[in-house]
């Protein structure tokens, strides 16, 4: 009686099972719970893969990609896609992200080597945002948000959709999604210059 009182227990209910004639089926049944629960929790699976970009706000083209599994924050790859190269003054281009990739260590990082942070500033409960800060996010999000078109573009291609087996597939698939984008982005551009010109 015991043994079907605790299977047809819900979550909070077996270790009420404990107190029945018999213990030892049910303390099996709730170590074989615990352990699957803990299980699930620790798996936590991520299905999927990321394409990680870093585009040029003025034109929005992809300049640098990196391609991980689902399970990989965006700011696991933020020093590999991280752009050096100077312009004709000596300067770098400033780094507009979200909050996700603001701490300390990124901040030291830009610092260090040159690069104008303007990385959204993060509030916490103890210490909320104060309306220069929020003033100073909006702005930033105003170009930030210009990358976001990137992803869009790339949906209306159809390219949230990469049914492949296996990283290094993902890769080039995602690899060439990026190039079509960029192509049909300079298109868009020239388009735009002939235009302006004639």
């Amino acid at each position: 009686m015991a043994y079907q009182q605790c299977m047809y227990a819900k979550g909070n209910q077996i270790p009420g099972c404990l107190a029945q004639n018999n213990k030892g089926i049910a303390i099996k049944l709730l170590v074989i719970f615990a352990e699957s629960v803990i299980e699930q929790i620790l798996r936590n699976v991520n299905y999927g893969y990321k394409n990680h970009i870093n585009a040029d706000h003025a034109t929005k083209l992809v300049q640098d990609y990196e391609v991980t599994d689902a399970s990989v924050h965006d700011s696991q790859v933020f020093d590999e896609l991280l752009d050096h190269t100077q312009d004709a003054f000596g300067n770098k281009r400033a780094v507009y992200a979200d909050s996700a990739y603001r701490s300390n260590d990124t901040e030291e990082k830009l610092d260090k080597d040159g690069i104008t942070s303007q990385i959204c500033e993060k509030g916490t409960r103890a210490a909320a945002l104060t309306d220069e800060q929020k003033e100073s996010n909006k702005k930033k999000s105003k170009v930030r948000a210009r990358v976001e078109h990137v992803f869009g573009a790339q949906e209306a291609m159809g390219g949230h959709f990469v049914r492949t087996i296996g990283l290094l597939r993902a890769r080039v698939k995602i690899g060439m999604m990026n190039l079509v984008y960029n192509m049909i982005r300079l298109v868009q551009l020239l388009r735009r210059d002939m235009k302006m010109t004639g």
